[in-house]
Parts: C-alpha cells; structure tokens; sequence
C-alpha cells in the first residue's frame, strides 16, 4: 500500500494532467518547487494550500487524499481562464478603482443590451 504522501502525490498528478506545475503552483499561490514535492510524496500541503490546489484542479481536496482516482480533470476553457485573470486584476486593484470598473462594466453591458434588443426587434 502507497504512503499517504505518496497517494496525493499520484492522484495530483493525475488531476495536473496536461497542465504545468507552473501552472497550478500560480493558480494555488504557492511555488512549482513545493507542487513538485507534493506530486514526488516528499510532503503534504497544509489544508489552505490543499484547498487552493484542489480549486484550482477543479476538485475536493478528497479527491486529492482518496483512494480512488480522481475524476478526469476538467478542460480549461477560455472563459474561465479570463475570469480568473480579471479576479486577480481585481485583488490588486484599489477598492475605487474597482466602482470605476463595475459601473463602466454596467453601462457597457445596459448598452449592448439595448442595442440587441433592437437587433431583434427588427423595422
């Protein structure tokens, strides 16, 4: 029977898939020194740094701890990534800033809304 260790190591290599160390180290805030440790089972993530990686993997940290494989990882899809660009924007941008963005963002949407709904309302 594999070490604990050893068993999130596999099944979080399982769930990278395609995708880098690199990768999933920046999405889960930590280093690819430490991703890399905890696929070789030299060590355990701590619960928040579990958590990330498993949200960033789009999985339960159970899934990441269990005997059973994980499920297949998900493919990134081009929206989900833009999101999670713009919520990294956001958290670094100043509260203000912020208001700016959102009531910039509403009146662009309320535009085009506008400008649809007389697309298909038609002469």
């Amino acid at each position: 029977m594999a070490k604990p260790t050893e068993l999130f190591g596999k099944n979080l290599k399982d769930a990278l898939g395609e995708r880098s160390q690199g990768w999933l180290a920046k999405e889960a805030d930590t280093t690819s020194a430490m991703i890399s440790d905890y696929i070789n089972g030299k060590t355990f993530p701590n619960l928040k740094t579990a958590e990330r990686i498993a949200d960033a993997l789009g999985l339960s940290v159970a899934d990441l701890i269990g005997d059973d494989p994980p499920p297949s990882p998900p493919e990134p899809k081009i929206e989900q990534m833009k999101l999670t660009a713009i919520s990294r924007i956001i958290r670094l941008t100043r509260e203000e800033d912020v208001q700016g963005i959102i009531e910039f963002l509403d009146t662009f949407l309320d535009r085009s809304t506008k400008k649809n709904q007389r697309r298909t309302a038609g002469p």
